[in-house]
């Protein structure tokens, strides 16, 4: 159970209404168990990415000093892109709860 409440717990962060739901189909589908891992290790480097943004004796006149900016905005978009997958893997549970023994 530890495991899918630090695998889960951040879905279920982000979506506090479908906890039932996504606990349920958590147990029962190995697709969306890697969903919610892929989002909770993509909100973890977001998280890390963003420490390190502001850092405050980062040089200001390095080459690199966009590089935490452009790679900040990459997870956010597979963070959102991980949202939509999981919103629609709920969906489609909602619709076929059949469907969910994977």
């Amino acid at each position: 159970m530890d495991e899918q409440n630090d695998v889960a717990g951040p879905v279920i962060a982000r979506f506090p209404e479908r906890a039932a739901s996504i606990q349920r189909l958590f147990q029962q589908n190995r697709e969306f168990q890697e969903m919610c891992l892929d989002y909770a290790e993509t909100g973890r480097a977001l998280i890390h990415w963003r420490a390190l943004s502001s850092e405050e004796d980062r040089p200001a006149a390095s080459p690199s000093c966009t590089e935490p900016e452009q790679v900040i905005e990459q997870y956010r978009v597979l963070l959102y892109e991980l949202e939509v997958e999981i919103l629609e893997a709920l969906a489609k549970d909602v619709e076929d709860p059949d469907s969910a023994q994977v």
